[in-house]
Parts: structure tokens; C-alpha cells; sequence
């Protein structure tokens, strides 16, 4: 697969990948629509993890067909909170009432017993 103009993205990449084989796990795995900003969500996921504070980290989509998805879901050690992570670009592009729909629906379906944080990054954030 060629990847144009992505050169400071692709070294960030095999920073990260060199980093997680070398001190953590043997797998690492990028997935998910072209377009979307994986990149810029990979590199909050693993700002995430270098904090010690959550024991998982990953996504969310609802069953096939729909929209619903979650950039980053976290959930602390304790297991007693959940982060969850809308990445954008650009905040002007973030539309909290949508993701609000999104979190409680991802409150009513796995995080009813959680304290859920919520919160928007961008690159403003990095």
C-alpha cells in the first residue's frame, strides 16, 4: 500500500510500533475507514496508555449499518470510570449533541456502571 505526503505519520508509526514491541506486546493493529484520522486517534490512544491510568483502550461500533461509533473508549484501573474520546481534526468539525447520542448509547449498552468522562481532541491537543 503507498502512502502519499504521510512521512512524519509514518514515522510516528513505526515509533510507536518499535516501542510496542520492544516493551509491551507483540501485536499491534490499525484498523478503520479510510479518511477518518487513524492516525491522529493512534497517537491519542497511545498518549492514553503511556499514562498508566486505564487498563483497556480501544473503540466502539455499534452493529453493522449505523453510524454509531466511538474514537477512543478507556477504562480506568479501578474499572469504576470510562473515558471516552471523539478525535477530530479540527474541533470546529465536533458535533456534541451527536456524540452525546453516541455516549449514552454506549452507557445504556456496556458503561451503566461507569462514571463516564467525555471529551473532544483535536490536534490543538497534541
Amino acid at each position: 500500500m503507498k502512502f502519499y505526503n504521510r512521512e512524519e505519520e509514518l514515522a510516528q508509526l513505526k515509533e510507536i510500533k518499535e516501542r510496542a514491541f520492544n516493551d509491551h506486546s507483540k501485536l499491534t493493529v490499525l484498523t478503520g475507514r479510510r479518511r477518518v484520522g487513524k492516525t491522529l486517534e493512534l497517537f491519542f490512544k497511545q498518549k492514553i496508555q503511556e499514562s498508566f491510568q486505564y487498563r483497556t483502550i480501544g473503540s466502539w461500533w455499534e452493529a453493522k449499518g449505523t453510524q454509531n461509533e466511538v474514537d477512543i473508549v478507556a477504562i480506568s484501573l479501578d474499572n469504576k470510570k470510562a473515558l471516552v474520546v471523539e478525535v477530530k481534526r479540527q474541533k470546529k468539525n465536533f458535533k456534541p449533541a451527536a456524540f452525546q447520542e453516541k455516549v449514552e448509547l454506549l452507557r445504556s449498552k456496556l458503561l451503566y456502571n461507569y462514571e463516564i468522562e467525555t471529551a473532544c481532541w483535536d490536534m490543538e491537543e497534541m
